[in-house]
């Protein structure tokens, strides 16, 4: 039986996985029962979102993400799963960037790089570095620009490095392209005194300041907290459909990967064509303002033969058939609105078709031979 995976995390270079075990361990220790089922995927790419949200989870935390040699993660994801009632989570790397978008949205940004890209910094490239590959555990190759400045910062204020010297490092740093920035080319390009250098080469001894590492740990006992927080008596996921849904395109990137993805075997061509006439009368109704009364969500998850009343039942059947809560609030939606559409056929349109008319049709194409088309 498949069990729901609790907090799933999104992570790469920012942090090795050892010491993300570590911090969510941490916070396992006050589980009220078992401990955290989490789950740590290599970095997000465009559509990884989507299929996390089949496993359910009561919460993700993005914080690593790939760009610009594969897609990166799409906002209409982290929209679909805040829809879907997860707590989405995002800080240090491309969760800062996505957290600082998306926040007005419900999407918790957590600790300094959010903040800032919150504040004003619109420069990506920030976060960026080059990294190695998942069979080297993504270790990084290079310095993203918020950790130079970080360690310079630090450097300044525990008098390391003079104000003159600080703005060389800073300087050296800013025109190195991200996947060039590392601290031996950047430490000659500053061209600090022989003194200088000395004086760095200390303080560097010690182990510099990691400004997205400790964003990352933060990120992870907040994201795992409150996953645990959902276990308590009377928490529970509420999908919370946005005002304004996904285009067109967007479904049908998500349908598509979902049907790729199933193992249930393809649709056949006339349940297909009785599917879209499903869509068609439910987005008219949609069109005309009509709205799904929750008693009308409730008799079609009934007529779908599912517990209602046992909703630990409910969502291990769920679970099973890989389909995310999100998706299964939206078929609620179409089935509950489509019913309406039949109900108020003769109103639905000017001058609309009434159920005589319907009987007649059916009546003519059965005659026919046809049956429905």
């Amino acid at each position: 039986m498949k069990i729901a995976t609790e907090l799933i995390v999104f992570l790469g270079p920012t942090l090795p996985q050892a010491e993300a075990r570590l911090e969510l361990a941490k916070v396992g220790k006050s589980a009220p029962s078992k401990a955290l089922r989490v789950s740590i995927e290599p970095p997000a790419r465009q559509g990884d979102v989507w299929r996390a949200l089949q496993k359910r989870p009561r919460a993700l935390a993005l914080i690593d993400g790939v760009f610009e040699a594969s897609p990166s993660v799409w906002h209409h994801e982290l929209l679909d799963a805040l829809d879907a009632g997860v707590l989405v989570f995002g800080a240090a790397s491309m969760g800062a960037l996505r957290a600082s978008e998306l926040s007005a949205h419900g999407m918790i940004g957590v600790g300094e790089i959010f903040a800032r890209y919150r504040n004003g910094l619109d420069d990506d490239a920030a976060v960026a570095l080059l990294h190695a590959g998942a069979e080297h555990a993504f270790a990084p190759m290079t310095i993203p620009s918020v950790n130079a400045e970080h360690a310079i910062d630090v450097a300044l204020r525990e008098g390391v490095v003079s104000g003159a010297e600080a703005r060389k490092l800073r300087a050296a740093s800013s025109a190195l392209h991200y996947q060039e920035r590392r601290w031996p080319l950047l430490l000659e390009r500053a061209g600090l005194s022989r003194s200088a250098r000395a004086r760095w080469d200390v303080f560097a001894a010690r182990g510099l300041p990691d400004l997205k590492a400790e964003d990352a740990r933060l990120c992870l006992r907040e994201s795992a907290r409150a996953a645990l927080a959902q276990r308590l008596p009377g928490a529970s996921l509420h999908p919370k459909p946005r005002a304004q849904p996904s285009s067109a395109h967007v479904r049908a990137r998500r349908a598509l990967q979902s049907l790729e993805e199933s193992a249930a075997p393809p649709p056949s061509q006339d349940a297909a064509r009785d599917a879209m006439r499903t869509l068609l009368l439910a987005g008219l109704a949609r069109a005309t303002g009509t709205q799904a009364a929750p008693e009308e969500l409730a008799a079609c998850e009934q007529q779908l033969m599912l517990p209602a009343r046992d909703r630990a039942a409910r969502d291990r059947i769920l679970l099973r058939a890989g389909i995310a809560e999100d998706e299964f609030q939206k078929l609620l939606e179409t089935l509950a609105l489509e019913q309406r559409a039949l109900d108020s056929s003769s109103q639905l349109l000017p001058d609309g078709p009434s159920p005589i008319e319907a009987a007649r049709l059916a009546q003519l194409l059965a005659t026919l031979g046809r049956g429905r088309l």
